[in-house]
């Protein structure tokens, strides 16, 4: 007998334009849990583009429930009310055997609400990026809510997925939770893209362009960069939450001199960002606060080095001097030094992009990841021998 499972969280509204890394993991993992034919799967998610109610058939053999959050409302105010009532009323009406609740908000604070079997995926640690929402009073009051939501979930949750030890490290002493350590997993298509095809000048950043992302120290390191190696490009992919800060650091790359060789897509479509890894050379990550970016795990696919922040979860995905090197953050002339190292050196960028395509074959490879969660839901439901 099938299981009859709900996944709830962030998915995307057009499978060719994922935004951000949540949607990139659930749109995988629910292809690869439908395709192994042991799960009925619905996914619930709620978006501030969709003003109706929607359902949608996929073609993997899975259904998508699409609920709509008012648009007039802020996450702040929706989230508690109207998104916990549509949620709630999504969930009663499916009946599931188990929901798969993927971060810490208000998916996973609804389900256990409901005294559901419930498993989280812990995606980051919202208590510590709320800290870099700023000092405004608005700053303030998401952070205190976030905190608060979060605080409730992991105090309830009795089964959590843990994608990287940096997570496990940090919730040892606020959960007593069962947990599974199990990554995210990465489009197949990943896999297949020909490493050899960068040309020695292409740097890529992908990744929602806000402070977190340290943006401004990677075009810092990038102008000297471009001293060095003046036939460098960097592309830089992704939406940024306010125009405001997207018209600083376009402000900042011509002043830096960077304005034909710094280009700024914005978000683009799957086929498009398969296409800029392919052409790269190397990803770089300049990160404030990282949990376990697919951005990393997609260019270790794809069989790219990779140039990061040692914070949170990266250095248990970059292996420093392997697969790629680590920086700390801030560190603009240990960046640069990096790049135009691995820039210049065709046979270092094939050797560690052959190393990091090798473990990134073991660790996120979609089938096996969506065998180990299957075991997590069958653990959940006492099904599991």
């Amino acid at each position: 007998m099938r299981l009859r499972v709900v996944m709830a969280g962030d998915y995307p509204l057009d499978p060719t334009r994922i935004r951000g890394g949540i949607e990139a993991v659930t749109y995988q993992l629910a292809k690869g849990i439908a395709q192994t034919g042991e799960v009925e799967l619905h996914v619930v998610t709620r978006r501030k583009d969709v003003e109706v109610y929607r359902r949608e058939e996929t073609g993997d053999g899975y259904t998508v429930h699409y609920l709509p959050s008012p648009r007039r409302l802020s996450n702040l105010l929706s989230g508690p009310t109207v998104d916990r009532l549509r949620l709630r009323r999504a969930f009663r009406s499916l009946a599931p055997d188990l929901i798969h609740a993927h971060g810490q908000e208000w998916y996973a604070y609804t389900a256990l609400e409901m005294g559901l079997p419930t498993v989280i995926t812990v995606h980051g640690i919202l208590h510590r990026e709320t800290e870099l929402l700023g000092r405004s009073v608005a700053g303030r009051m998401r952070g205190w809510l976030y905190n608060y939501v979060e605080s409730n979930v992991l105090r309830r949750a009795r089964h959590d997925i843990l994608i990287s030890p940096y997570v496990a490290e940090w919730l040892q002493p606020w959960s007593r939770a069962h947990t599974y350590a199990i990554e995210n997993p990465v489009d197949e298509r990943f896999f297949s893209l020909d490493s050899r095809e960068g040309a020695g000048g292409g740097v890529l950043f992908v990744g929602n362009l806000s402070p977190r992302k340290g943006l401004s120290h990677l075009l810092r390191a990038f102008a000297r960069v471009a001293q060095a190696q003046p036939e460098a490009r960097l592309t830089v992919v992704g939406k940024a939450r306010e125009e405001a800060f997207l018209a600083r650091l376009k402000a900042e790359a011509r002043s830096l001199g960077l304005a034909k060789k710094v280009e700024f897509t914005g978000q683009v479509a799957e086929e498009r960002l398969l296409a800029l890894y392919r052409a790269c050379d190397v990803l770089a990550l300049p990160s404030v606060e990282e949990t376990s970016p697919v951005v990393i795990a997609q260019a270790m696919a794809a069989g790219k080095p990779v140039v990061a922040t040692r914070v949170g979860g990266v250095p248990y995905m970059v292996h420093e001097g392997e697969t790629g090197y680590l920086v700390e953050y801030g560190d603009d002339d240990a960046l640069a030094e990096r790049l135009i190292r691995l820039l210049g050196d065709a046979t270092l960028r094939r050797r560690m992009g052959e190393a990091a395509r090798q473990e990134a074959r073991a660790r996120f490879a979609s089938a096996s990841v969506a065998q180990r969660t299957l075991t997590a839901y069958r653990t959940v439901l006492g099904r599991e021998p």
